[in-house]
C-alpha cells in the first residue's frame, strides 16, 4: 500500500480511500491486460504452433524463451500488485464494518472482491499458456539438439 493511500486511511476517509483503491485495481487491470495482449501474440492455435515450433532455429528459441521468461515475471509482479490490493481491499472491509457503513461495504465486496477473484484467475490461466508455449519451446530445443548429435 503507498503513501497516499495509508495518510487517506488513517484519516478515517472512507469514501475517498475507497475511490483510490478501486482507481489502484483499475490501473492494474489495465496493465494486466496489456499483458494479455503480449500473451495472445505468443500463442496461437496449437496446430499453428506446432508449425511454427518446428521451425524456430536455435536463436529463435532462445528468443522465445526470454519473451516467455519476460511476460512470466512481469505477471509474477501483477500477481504481487492484485495479492496488495486484496489485502488492502480485506482491511477496508474491516474499517468499513467498524464505522457502520453498510452501504460502502456492499459496494466494495460486489466490485472490488470480483474483480480482484477476475484478475488473479486471468493471471493464472494465462500463466499456463506462457508454460505451454515455453514448454513447446524447449522441447524443440531438444529435438534440434537430439538432432545435432545424429
Amino acid at each position: 500500500m503507498d503513501l497516499d493511500l495509508r495518510s487517506l486511511y488513517k484519516r478515517n476517509s472512507i469514501s475517498q480511500y475507497l475511490e483510490e483503491v478501486t482507481a489502484e485495481i483499475e490501473k492494474t487491470t489495465v496493465l494486466l491486460s496489456d499483458v494479455f495482449h503480449c500473451i495472445q501474440r505468443q500463442s496461437v492455435d496449437v496446430e499453428d504452433t506446432s508449425l511454427i515450433i518446428e521451425n524456430l532455429t536455435a536463436s529463435d528459441c532462445k528468443a522465445r524463451e526470454l519473451e516467455c521468461m519476460n511476460l512470466l515475471g512481469s505477471l509474477l509482479d501483477h500477481r504481487k500488485r492484485i495479492e496488495q490490493l486484496k489485502d488492502l481491499y480485506e482491511m477496508t472491509v474491516l474499517e468499513v464494518k467498524n464505522n457502520n457503513l453498510p452501504t460502502l461495504l456492499d459496494r466494495l465486496e460486489k466490485d472490488t472482491k470480483s474483480k480482484i477473484r477476475d484478475l488473479l484467475d486471468n493471471v493464472e490461466c494465462k500463466q499456463l499458456e506462457i508454460n505451454k508455449y515455453m514448454m513447446k519451446v524447449q522441447l524443440r530445443q531438444e529435438v534440434m539438439k537430439y538432432s545435432m548429435d545424429e
